[in-house]
């Protein structure tokens, strides 16, 4: 695993106040040190970066509160831009409440190259010991969110152990709101991952309910159980979602609450 000195190759970072006028202030790269920090290698005119950083916002936010509740530890990003020009990096960084490396700053090419970053987004996770935990990071908040802190080989096993632990009392099979077939609960050994919930189209990896049919697959908790086709509810859910796939009655809000009611009063 390698050694990261902080203070060695970050030469200085910058972060932001959001009053009324933005104000951008040098901050000591020694205050970093014994932290937990992630390196988000990002940039605005790469959309997978502009899909991921809302989410790593909210995220980062709840661990922060979450250790400001445990103290004793922290938690802190540093943006490594690939932007452009000063002008794409400004507006970006403005979205971000964490650290950055001032645009253009040689250090960027130096922590691409000594990570052998591939793509963006990517987070690079350093221990509070200047080890690196893991190159993961991006994958471990899609997957775990907050519960991912603090991206340790252990959490990791952990949760996984939750996760396996929490399938034993999800049913086998189940009829899923908004799909035609029934959905089969499998495991990531017999199809449930990695993959991506088409449901909610964030990642996925483990349990998941798949359409042996059509592949259609989604997360156990982005489920949303219906009654069998054969039943008379279940008959109405399907008319409901043909329909609304089909003839795209749900796109107006009063045609669709006007055919919902006439093909009801047509099954009751």
């Amino acid at each position: 695993m390698k050694q990261f000195y902080l203070k060695h190759m970050l030469i200085q970072v910058c972060g932001q106040h959001s009053n009324f006028n933005r104000v951008l202030f040098q901050v000591p790269v020694d205050s970093l040190i014994g932290k937990t920090v992630g390196l988000y290698f990002s940039e605005e005119r790469c959309f997978p970066c502009v899909k991921f950083t809302p989410k790593l916002i909210s995220v980062y936010q709840r661990i922060k509160q979450m250790l400001e509740e445990k103290g004793g530890e922290d938690f802190e990003i540093v943006f490594v831009s690939n932007d452009r020009d000063q002008s794409s990096f400004d507006s970006y960084f403005a979205t971000m409440p964490w650290l950055a490396l001032p645009f253009g700053d040689p250090t960027v090419k130096s922590l691409a190259k000594y990570f052998d970053v591939q793509g963006n987004p990517c987070l690079i996770i350093i221990g509070p010991d200047g080890k690196t935990i893991t190159k993961q990071g991006r994958n471990l908040i899609n997957l775990y969110q907050e519960n991912a802190y603090p991206f340790t080989v252990a959490q990791v096993e952990l949760l996984e152990k939750e996760i396996e632990e929490a399938a034993k009392s999800l049913p086998r099979s189940e009829y899923h709101a908004g799909h035609c077939h029934e959905l089969t609960l499998v495991s990531e050994g017999t199809g449930g991952g990695p993959f991506i919930c088409c449901d909610c189209d964030e990642q996925g990896s483990g349990w998941a309910y798949l359409c042996l049919e059509c592949g259609y697959e989604v997360h156990p908790r982005c489920m949303r159980p219906v009654a069998p086709a054969g039943s008379i509810e279940g008959s109405k859910e399907n008319v409901y979602w043909k329909l609304g796939r089909d003839v795209g009655i749900f796109s107006s809000p009063f045609f669709g609450h006007f055919n919902i009611t006439f093909v009801s009063s047509l099954l009751n």
